[in-house]
């Protein structure tokens, strides 16, 4: 390969993110800090700011950007990145040489996106342990507690939480979507748009979203445009599935990370049972929609990566699904392995405990032969824990796994109870 191919993503020349807050940013994995907000901003200016312009600079040269260096430390590892799946899925539309093609001295170009990643707000049901209250309002009140500050810092920012009459921590910080500015400016993007990704919060509990689809039907854009989904699957709307009947392709991340106690505990509070239901239920509607298919996209983190080899085992042997993840383009689990908060990143075990999770993982990786994709998960998960020793951070993972299961009603050594030995450290 062209040593000045090796850096290239269509990203920074196909695809636009809006955070939950409304900043804009060229990709929602870069270390970049938003120069435009979608709330009151400029969408065609943010396409070409300065520093999406030297990223494309920089690619095509040949040269690694440090707001890319997320994709790049994990490629250093082996695992296969974002920057990688797109550049094979995007290449018979947008490559390098499109990009080179393009692109103008100042790493300007004339287009738009056709791409978009919508945080449409941070409204969302749940609290994750690995999610904090940027992409979820549900956990204002615990983060304030537990941290003795009245707000929490985003994107370099801090974000005051004010009393409403109701007695409810509140900020209007992520109240972006209601803005008109944006829907003026984005009506004007999607008779170029061929891909929408959609999260939050929890986009199946945000109405700003159908009307973002609804635009789409009626610019009779609907059958050329590719929805995707991350979801908590808490919900599973009737409403949104005629909807989607209408679209290209329809692509919904189950965002679904174990089985039983184990997901309840990590996305509190959630009811495995009732998720479960709605797990069979859109395999149902991916049965009796071409056009639909469901995956289930988990994140592995120090609550629940022990268990993990098993929550693949019952995908296969037991779940029952037909159609969820049952397609070429979906491995057994799509899955990507916690960075942040260093509460959930699994590198800062120490090395006994590292050692049973590997002794555990190599047991179900004997179980799992023959299944190339489960075998090169475990695999992988294995080579990010080994990767780097952050066990300096593991006196603050007790004290907020203690707190949080305090607030919570919980238990660490009931869930996980083959780590239980790390809450008597």
């Amino acid at each position: 390969m062209d040593s000045k191919r090796k850096t290239f993503c269509p990203r920074p020349w196909i695809h636009q993110m809006v955070r939950p807050d409304g900043g804009i940013k060229m990709c929602c994995l870069a270390k970049e800090t938003p120069e435009f907000n979608a709330g009151e901003g400029n969408l065609k200016e943010s396409f070409n700011g300065d520093l999406v312009r030297r990223v494309r600079k920089k690619m095509l040269n040949g040269e690694w950007d440090e707001s890319c260096y997320p994709c790049k430390n994990l490629e250093d590892l082996g695992i296969e990145t974002a920057r990688m799946h797109d550049a094979v899925e995007w290449h018979d539309r947008f490559n390098y040489d499109t990009a080179v093609a393009t692109t103008k001295e100042d790493g300007s170009v004339d287009y738009g996106p056709r791409y978009w990643d919508l945080r449409f707000g941070n409204f969302c049901n749940i609290k994750c342990r690995m999610c904090d209250p940027s992409a979820s309002h549900s956990w204002y009140e615990e983060w304030a507690d537990y941290r003795k500050e009245d707000g929490f810092h985003d994107d370099g920012k801090f974000i005051k939480l004010v009393r409403n009459d109701k007695g409810r921590l509140v900020t209007n910080h992520y109240d972006w979507p209601s803005k008109q500015n944006f829907w003026d400016q984005m009506k004007g993007t999607i008779d170029t748009t061929e891909y929408i990704f959609m999260a939050g919060g929890e986009p199946f509990l945000i109405e700003e979203q159908e009307q973002m689809l609804k635009e789409c039907i009626e610019q009779n854009r609907a059958d050329k445009i590719t929805l995707a989904y991350n979801t908590n699957l808490t919900t599973l709307p009737d409403r949104l599935v005629e909807l989607w009947k209408k679209f290209k392709l329809v692509r919904v991340g189950a965002s679904i990370d174990g089985m039983g106690a184990v997901l309840n505990y990590q996305r509190y509070p959630s009811d495995w049972n009732s998720i479960l239901k709605n797990l069979h239920k859109l395999d149902e509607i991916c049965r009796e929609n071409s056009n639909i298919l469901g995956a289930i996209t988990a994140t592995v983190t120090t609550s629940n990566v022990y268990q993990f080899p098993e929550y693949m085992w019952w995908k296969v042997t037991k779940s029952g699904f037909t159609n969820i993840n049952n397609f070429k383009e979906f491995p057994v689990v799509m899955h990507h392995v916690a960075y942040q908060p260093e509460t959930a990143n699994i590198q800062i075990f120490p090395k006994d405990i590292k050692d049973k999770i590997r002794n555990h993982y190599n047991n179900y990786i004997e179980k799992f032969e023959g299944n190339s994709s489960a075998i090169s998960i475990l695999n992988n998960i294995l080579t990010f824990m080994d990767a780097k020793d952050m066990s300096e951070h593991m006196d603050e993972f007790i004290r907020y796994t203690k707190y949080l299961d305090k607030s919570r009603g919980q238990d660490w050594t009931m869930v996980v109870p083959e780590l239980a030995e790390l809450m008597q450290r």
